[in-house]
């Protein structure tokens, strides 16, 4: 094999790790792994600079884990893991890596993964964290089963650990999706695929007007769910729908993105000039595709919105992320029919209109969206997501 990569974390014999036995799913040794290290990082200062690292720490709490876990209680006493996993991290959301390879871990597997080629803050401190916890006696028998590594795309590693992976995981654009898929494979090897996709929101104008002295938290739970990410995650909205429930909808778009503007300024959210180039880039090739188009431009440099009559399918070529929204109006939902696709990851709305909103997403179009959830909860990760359960898929049965 190849030597040309950087190891980072864990196991540097990339072979050996095929020659592991697979572990039980929620085996002991890992769930205690998980909690020491969430301990490390949430007593950690400088942990507390990183907001995604931070939200890491709290979802592999014991606590946290024995909630996940009582979903496999039917087969906790059967299952096991499939063998070597190798994970792609997507290379704009730098702490995807770590969910991947924590629930990699719970479903048992010996896992490498190939990090991030840039070289985010967040990742280094996690890195050094994990290795701090790894140095412990108690956690030695674990080492051998994870490897943290980097190395070229133009490398043939790949292509090599595919040949020994029982899962793959590969999260990343559809050209890394495509690519990782067309390297050989065992014939019984698992494959987890999760490209490029994007979000929505749906927005009541009036519940924004019945409930202004609210708006400064939706906008606060908007900002997390966008920018916390520079929109660069799934499952951050890139359209957002107004749902026309009042007379005064334009009053009501109004209000609500000088609130969003408002709280970018208030929590200093960086804007680098090329980001705002690349989002103006964009907004007008956006506008010379079709006729009725608006590029707002009230709130710039701060974030585009771009009024127009878009499905996701065309949302996504002109997609850059940095805080470039499409802005649409609906009568109900039932009108979102006609710009859904299996592209659409996560829609984010009211709570009150969760549930509703689900159902009627289900009824029209079963299975093309994976997740409707209420403001602030679209980067909230968990056992299931993209529509696959990670445990069950990354787990095998031996009865």
């Amino acid at each position: 094999m190849s030597s040309n990569f950087e190891k980072l974390v864990g196991n540097h014999d990339i072979l050996s790790l095929k020659e592991l036995n697979v572990l039980p799913i929620f085996s002991e040794s890992v769930i205690k792994f998980f909690s020491d290290l969430s301990g490390i990082i949430l007593k950690d200062k400088n942990s507390q600079n990183f907001p995604d690292l931070m939200t890491f720490g709290f979802h592999i709490r014991k606590s946290n884990i024995n909630i996940i876990r009582k979903n496999y209680s039917d087969i906790e006493k059967i299952a096991y893991g499939r063998g070597l996993a190798y994970h792609i991290g997507p290379s704009n959301v730098p702490m995807n890596f770590a969910f991947s390879l924590f629930y990699s871990l719970l479903a048992g597997n010996p896992t490498i993964v190939r990090l991030p080629s840039s070289n985010f803050p967040q990742i280094i401190h996690l890195i050094n964290l994990i290795n701090l916890t790894l140095d412990s006696t108690e956690h030695l028998s674990l080492r051998p089963y994870l490897s943290l590594v980097k190395f070229d795309k133009g490398t043939d590693l790949s292509a090599e650990i595919s040949k020994l992976s029982e899962v793959r995981a590969v999260w990343g654009s559809d050209a890394t999706v495509h690519e990782i898929l067309s390297h050989s494979k065992r014939l019984k090897c698992k494959d987890l695929v999760f490209p490029a996709r994007l979000s929505w929101s749906v927005i009541s104008c009036k519940r924004i007007l019945d409930h202004a002295e609210h708006l400064c938290d939706l906008a606060n739970d908007f900002f997390n769910d966008t920018f916390s990410m520079d929109q660069n995650a799934c499952s951050s909205p890139t359209q957002v729908f107004f749902l026309r429930d009042t007379h005064n909808v334009e009053k009501a778009k109004s209000l609500f993105w000088r609130a969003i503007k408002e709280k970018i300024i208030s929590r200093k959210y960086e804007i680098s000039s090329s980001v705002v180039m690349e989002r103006e880039i964009a907004s007008v090739r956006a506008v010379m595709t079709s006729g009725n188009t608006l590029i707002r431009r009230d709130y710039l440099p701060h974030f585009h919105v771009v009024v127009k009559d878009i499905t996701a399918s065309e949302a996504m070529k002109h997609s850059v992320g940095g805080g470039l929204f499409f802005e649409n109006e609906i009568d109900t939902f039932k009108c979102l029919k006609g710009y859904l696709s299996d592209q659409v990851q996560t829609v984010t709305t009211h709570k009150q209109d969760v549930l509703s909103l689900r159902i009627q997403i289900n009824e029209a179009c079963p299975g093309q969206v994976d997740r409707v959830v209420q403001f602030g909860r679209a980067l909230d990760f968990g056992p299931i997501w993209d529509g696959y359960d990670l445990v069950r898929e990354m787990s095998h049965l031996k009865i």
